[in-house]
């Protein structure tokens, strides 16, 4: 049996150098790029009949130059980039890897809590600059440092990490409130909220749903004038969740007292926004998925859906197949 030809287009973010893929290699013929820009598209997909993609845009005028493509796997969990109707129409199944970054992002999720409430990037920097050797006192502290236990932390999106993140900030000690359309089952110390108590109950917000029409801008002026003077968010899903505009002003006004955000709302961002140079919020380049563990997850996810495509089975698809 032939085996498959197989082209990863934009294999860096994935693996800048430290992961080992010769577990895809074993599966055909694979050959893997860093990046592909659309010029080169045509020369490196003429013979593919398995194509992996992170980020590379999947639509009607990327397809016309795979003529042989009999599938497609996403190196991700979510999956804009791929133009649903346009593969439905061609009968090209479609797959997603699932809960491979889940521990990576709940971990980047926590780390940004605990630099808003208990300062150390702060003080790093007055020790470094020499103030501690100049007091009088063995220690000086001139930011509070709030605990965390009973703070409201509100969840947007109930999902693995959403559910993660709850287990974590009840071992905080954490009262968890969540808006999810999902039911909520056998969680004692979880509360399903309305849109209006989560902002309204929420010292910490923390994102995790999926960008749609309807989430776009779920963080936005009318939503933050609901929160309490003083709170925080944080987005580690889809940059067009949050108005950035509206985030500015609320940092200015004092309604959050920080704003950390790993995902813009395009990436990498085309000109530098006034929210980026904000002393209260700390922007991070898209890499609460990418810790080594979920990196490797994430590889072994490519394979066993490659390896069941090939099996004859279509397992992850992002879209219903066609009857």
């Amino acid at each position: 049996m032939k085996k498959p030809d197989i082209v990863f287009l934009d294999a860096f973010t994935m693996n800048p150098g430290d992961l080992d893929f010769s577990p895809l290699y074993d599966l055909g013929n694979c050959t893997i790029y860093d990046r592909t820009t659309p010029e080169e598209l045509s020369e490196r997909v003429k013979e593919a009949t398995i194509i992996i993609v992170n980020k590379f845009l999947i639509n009607e005028q990327s397809l016309a130059f795979m003529p042989h493509v009999k599938y497609i796997c996403v190196a991700a969990t979510g999956y804009n980039n791929i133009d649903i109707a346009a593969v439905r129409e061609k009968n090209i199944p479609v797959s997603n890897v699932r809960d491979y970054s889940t521990e990576s992002v709940v971990q980047h999720v926590f780390a940004s809590i605990l630099t808003w409430s208990n300062k150390i990037s702060y003080y790093d920097r007055q020790v470094k600059s020499g103030r501690w050797s100049g007091q009088t006192d063995f220690c000086f502290y001139d930011q509070t440092i709030p605990s965390l236990r009973q703070k409201t932390i509100g969840i947007a999106g109930y999902g693995s990490i959403g559910k993660r993140v709850a287990d974590v900030a009840t071992a905080f000690g954490m009262k968890v409130v969540v808006y999810t359309r999902s039911e909520i089952q056998n969680q004692k110390n979880v509360e399903k909220v309305s849109l209006e108590s989560l902002f309204q109950r929420s010292d910490i917000l923390t994102l995790h749903m999926p960008l749609t029409a309807e989430t776009k801008k779920f963080v936005r002026k009318e939503h933050l004038n609901m929160m309490k003077p003083g709170s925080v968010i944080i987005n580690t899903a889809r940059g067009p969740l949050v108005d950035a505009d509206d985030v500015y002003t609320a940092l200015e006004s004092g309604v959050l007292a920080a704003a950390f955000l790993d995902v813009w709302e395009t990436e990498p961002p085309a000109e530098q926004h006034p929210l980026m140079e904000h002393p209260n919020c700390i922007m991070t380049p898209h890499i609460a998925w990418a810790g080594i563990e979920a990196r490797q997850n994430l590889l072994l996810g490519l394979v066993d859906n490659i390896q069941a495509f090939l099996d004859g089975k279509w397992i992850h698809p992002i879209y219903e197949k066609n009857n």
